[in-house]
């Protein structure tokens, strides 16, 4: 799972990071972005993410379904620690 945000500006700044703009990101999760001011990285990140669509796989509800118990119980276990993720 690709969980980056990415955003290029006027093809001269990029912004990657994870961060989500909401006070538990930033205050709690401790989330950061990097900006980065380079035309060539700024001309490539477009390029990347179409690579990246193409060599993706969609996650389907059948598949979720099918998982095994054991995957299951450490899903729901891990749901358990999702606060202090």
């Amino acid at each position: 799972m690709l969980h980056a945000k990415s955003m290029v500006i006027d093809e001269e700044v990029t912004e990657i990071g994870a961060a989500n703009y909401d006070m538990r990101s930033l205050r709690l999760n401790y989330e950061v972005c990097e900006f980065i001011y380079s035309k060539d990285v700024s001309r490539n990140l477009p390029e990347q993410f179409e690579q990246d669509l193409c060599d993706s796989v969609p996650l389907r509800m059948d598949d979720l379904l099918q998982c095994s118990p054991s995957q299951r119980l450490m899903q729901q276990g891990a749901r358990l620690l999702f606060p202090l993720l």
